[in-house]
């Protein structure tokens, strides 16, 4: 189930992007919006994940949760940017190893330890918010194929 949901919706009956988008003339607005949303929260993960323990700020929630919500958000937004199969397993593979990579950075940072459970709770927020960014996309393309030309006042 999450092959499909994270394959393009070619087989689904959907448009393609370039039918959803008015017949090729470019990428759509939730496209254009998401890639640099999307780039900026990874940015934004770096950077918290890279800077000393008394500079970054810290919420109600356990750490693992915050990774979660962080990267589960950032997934998502790579989803909607990025629609191709092998542009989401690209995210996927990318943010998965960016993730132990920050974790193992935060040794040579005063106040951060890096911990597996911690890179394992990004890992999953990545690949739910990816497959939660699929399953909305496809789930969009078939609401607006199905209500095109709805006289629906």
């Amino acid at each position: 189930m999450t092959e499909d949901l994270l394959s393009s919706t070619e087989t689904t009956g959907a448009p393609r992007e370039s039918e959803a988008n008015g017949g090729g003339q470019g990428i759509g607005f939730l496209t254009k919006a998401a890639r640099p949303l999307a780039w900026i929260s990874l940015l934004a993960i770096a950077l918290l994940s890279l800077v000393p323990g008394d500079l970054r700020p810290h919420t109600l929630l356990p750490g693992q949760a915050e990774h979660f919500i962080a990267y589960a958000g950032a997934g998502f937004l790579l989803a909607l940017g990025y629609r191709s199969s092998r542009e989401r397993w690209a995210g996927w593979l990318g943010m998965t190893g960016a993730s132990i990579v920050f974790e193992f950075l935060q040794s040579f940072s005063p106040g951060r330890s890096p911990r597996v459970v911690d890179a394992l709770a990004s890992i999953a927020g990545l690949s739910l918010g990816l497959v939660l960014g699929a399953w909305a996309l496809r789930n969009r393309r078939v609401v607006t194929r199905e209500t095109r030309g709805c006289d629906c006042a």
